[in-house]
């Protein structure tokens, strides 16, 4: 839920982002608490039971919970052609969310590629590879042994995928090859490039190798600092305390930032200030617009986020629970910001673009289409289930 940003004589107001909190009626698990109704759950058990509201496709970043581990089949598939399967062996290399995770590879027939690292990045695990090969190639009179070389870059990522118009997140493999095919020694076989779509599946491949067997680590909480919202962002926490989901659950509700939009506690906030470098100058008595410092509009970020007080003792289930819980709303407050950034950068173009007279008009047109996709945002996410309406969140 996002407040109205106002543009009146060169100056905006504050501007808000929120998360309302979850039900008192926890999700089975952590995925399902990242994919139901909203990004933000509906507060209080009161509330009617709401139908998800359509959503657009998103890759989402996953808990500690979440990581995928074993052996997964990854199908590369090219309109015309083969498909070529592979198999990655997961194993993370530490029991944070934030370590790597090391893959060994090998064909869909047990024969050994090599190992790999998919990187942690932004709560998601992500994957490069380029690899050179001396292959047969046909010149048109016939197979030519030897007669290419072949380039291959692939890239796949670990996260969780929603599909368009559903609330339910699944976690993939997903990603791209491609392969340059260039003619060698003085073959006349034609170059090529070929693109090819993964996706990945679970499997159970009997060739794949195991890994080696680890004592049940206990379930870790992710740390949300300034770095997950990047440059000009602060974190600032609430606490909210439990043994147990629901009694976490009353804690936000009784402990978070209050939104007007829905009349409650929400579960997290993003608040967004402006500021200008620039200066409306008379020279020679024509008015000119002098940039004092790039970009000449920025917004500084404080994201508001819940801290749990973990008593000593708490089942592991528990645990699981809010560590998917406070990567889902710090993901969802993440939007917030990233909406806000694009603004901040059409508004700087907006300046460079403008005179004295239109500048003013052009910033308040690029305000209320910033206002809009933030309220839209939330709509999607959990105002629509709540009954909100655009306008109501637009006249914060």
């Amino acid at each position: 839920m996002t407040g109205r940003i106002a543009v009146l004589a060169l100056s905006v107001s504050l501007v808000i982002g929120a998360c309302i909190p979850p039900t008192s009626q926890p999700p089975s698990s952590p995925v399902e608490s990242s994919a139901g109704p909203a990004a933000s759950p509906v507060v209080g058990s009161s509330q009617p039971p709401r139908s998800p509201a359509p959503t657009p496709p998103t890759v989402l970043a996953l808990s500690v919970g979440q990581r995928p581990s074993g052996p997964w089949a990854v199908t590369f598939q090219r309109n015309g052609s083969e498909a070529i399967r592979e198999v990655y062996v997961l194993a993370p290399a530490c029991e944070q969310a934030s370590c790597d995770i090391d893959a060994t590879i090998q064909t869909f027939a047990g024969d050994p590629i090599g190992t790999g690292v998919f990187r942690f990045v932004d709560g998601m695990y992500r994957y490069e590879a380029n690899h050179q090969d001396t292959v047969a190639c046909d010149d048109g009179l016939g197979l030519v042994p030897d007669g290419a070389t072949a380039i291959s870059h692939t890239t796949l990522v670990i996260a969780g995928y929603r599909p368009v118009g559903t609330a339910v997140v699944s976690v993939d493999i997903r990603g791209t090859r491609t392969v340059e095919v260039a003619p060698r020694g003085g073959s006349a076989c034609a170059a090529a490039s070929l693109d090819y779509t993964a996706n990945g599946a679970k499997t159970e491949f009997a060739a794949a190798p195991t890994p080696t067997p680890k004592p049940p680590a206990a379930p870790k909480v992710p740390v949300i600092g300034d770095a997950f919202f990047g440059s000009n962002a602060t974190v600032v926490t609430y606490g909210v305390a439990g043994s147990t989901i629901p009694q976490i659950i009353d804690s936000i509700q009784a402990s978070g930032p209050w939104s007007a939009w829905i009349h409650a506690r929400a579960e997290g906030l993003t608040k967004a200030v402006p500021k200008y470098r620039f200066v409306l100058a008379q020279t020679a008595g024509q008015c000119r617009i002098n940039v004092t410092a790039k970009p000449a509009i920025l917004f500084t970020y404080t994201i508001t986020l819940p801290r749990w007080s973990r008593p000593k003792t708490v089942d592991a289930a528990t645990v699981r629970w809010w560590a998917g819980e406070l990567q889902r709303v710090a993901t969802h407050e993440r939007h917030h910001v990233e909406i806000y950034r694009d603004g901040a950068t059409r508004m700087t173009d907006a300046v460079a673009r403008s005179n004295c007279a239109n500048l003013s008009g052009r910033l308040a047109a690029i305000v209320k289409d910033i206002d809009t996709q933030q309220c839209e945002f939330d709509l999607k996410e959990y105002g629509s289930a709540l009954g909100l309406s655009l306008s109501s969140c637009l006249k914060q």
